[in-house]
């Protein structure tokens, strides 16, 4: 059934031809060899990945009301190309977003299954790559997008400002968890920064703070994460990564460092990793990447992935 919606939804959008002009069809499809070596767990699997960037098939829609106000909407489904099959949800054809809204300038108003304010800053100094997301899981919980979402963006004094509210009752993330997220973003004198944050019911809050710029075409960027359970003193866990680009001619060259600190030091780690792409074209790109995790402290995370893929987009 969820196929045969999905089928329906993204063929409406291309042979309609009254919403031509307001219906954008597009795709990432990115898949690796991926192979990942546990010696934690004395384990070595091969198994297809995408590691540059995510797998998603959607659609977006939009329309001039005029008086400079518009309307907008976003469908989009994670994908696994290895297996065919959806990315989180195995009944809901568009597990990432699902949304509508209205906006006039800096201001929009949206509300649907879409990426809370702190999700929208998760991945920052990632530098595009999941490959270098590892470290992420102990301070990302509420990096998601989320269904029954409102959310409310406009700019003062050039300061971005983002407020979502997740209502709850999300099927494949937060369950009944209701989420509270704000960010702002700034940009002066070549930096960007940016500040984000989220708080739960469940009494859970996650930050992250972010800084970039760049100096001898080399793009920079800095990330601190945190996350802070309430309700129990023991988990307070931090991550702080590092990231940098340089491109030169159709080769992208991206080195990422990272560091996880928990309180109880059974997931404290330091990892390091490096990906090269080659642009074949603006659409389709191959690549070889690296990542080594190692445990610190009591942490027993021994895990090296080598991967190479092929991305498209459309």
């Amino acid at each position: 059934m969820k196929k045969q919606l999905l089928a329906l939804a993204v063929a409406g959008a291309i042979a309609a031809p009254a919403m031509a002009q307001n219906v954008s069809f597009y795709g990432t499809i990115d898949q690796s060899i991926n192979i990942k070596n546990d010696a934690g767990t004395k384990t070595n699997t091969m198994v297809n990945d995408d590691l540059y960037g995510s797998s998603v098939l959607g659609f977006t829609v939009k329309e001039d009301l005029g008086g400079g106000m518009k309307a907008f909407g976003q469908f989009e489904a994670g994908l696994r190309p290895g297996d065919g099959g959806l990315d989180k949800s195995t009944t809901l054809p568009f597990d990432e977003k699902s949304f509508i809204g209205l906006s006039k300038g800096d201001n929009a108003f949206s509300f649907g299954r879409q990426g809370t304010a702190f999700d929208n800053h998760k991945s920052y100094a990632n530098m595009g790559a999941n490959l270098f997301s590892g470290t992420d899981g102990i301070a990302n919980d509420l990096a998601v997008p989320a269904a029954n979402t409102t959310s409310l963006s406009t700019k003062v004094a050039g300061v971005g400002i983002q407020a979502t509210y997740s209502a709850g009752g999300d099927p494949i993330e937060l369950l009944n968890v209701t989420v509270g997220s704000y960010a702002l973003t700034y940009s002066v004198g070549g930096f960007d920064l940016a500040y984000a944050t989220a708080n739960s019911s469940a009494d859970v809050t996650e930050s992250t703070l972010n800084i970039g710029t760049k100096v001898a075409g080399i793009d920079l960027k800095a990330q601190f994460m945190k996350h802070k359970e309430k309700n129990t003193s023991s988990v307070d866990n931090r991550v702080f990564k590092l990231g940098a680009k340089y491109s030169v001619g159709a080769v992208d060259v991206l080195a990422s460092f990272q560091k996880a600190n928990s309180e109880t030091a059974t997931e404290d780690e330091r990892a390091y990793g490096a990906m090269a792409i080659y642009n074949f074209s603006k659409r389709t790109s191959a690549y070889v990447g690296y990542n080594s995790r190692q445990g610190t402290g009591t942490s027993t995370i021994d895990i090296v992935q080598t991967a190479v893929g092929v991305q498209h987009k459309f």
